[in-house]
């Protein structure tokens, strides 16, 4: 008997009138410190390297995204604290300002 009434419940679950709700996608990719560095090394430049990240993301509908910021007792952003990546103390601007800008405008 009881056996009998959950394969009838299961059996209404699955019907084509019972509407499941899709819940929102929140992944994202992860951009590592292996990553920035040989972007902030390309003959390109970051910015162009970035640009086609960014592209690439929107292109496969992704929307977030994680950045390494801190790897091997440095950083990617000015601090009291961290020394700057070697490969970022080339650069006249700010690395990660530059990161959040772009991010926000896409």
């Amino acid at each position: 008997m009881v056996l009998s009434l959950v394969l009838v419940l299961c059996m209404l679950c699955s019907c084509k009138g019972f509407e499941q709700k899709e819940e929102a996608f929140t992944g994202g990719i992860w951009i590592s410190c292996y990553e920035l560095d040989s972007m902030l090394k390309s003959e390109k430049g970051f910015k162009e390297e970035f640009k086609a990240v960014i592209q690439n993301c929107k292109y496969l509908k992704i929307q977030n995204l994680y950045i390494h910021i801190r790897a091997f007792a440095d950083s990617l952003y000015q601090s009291d604290y961290f020394p700057l990546m070697e490969a970022v103390e080339k650069y006249d601007y700010d690395i990660f300002d530059y990161i959040i800008e772009k991010c926000h405008k896409n």
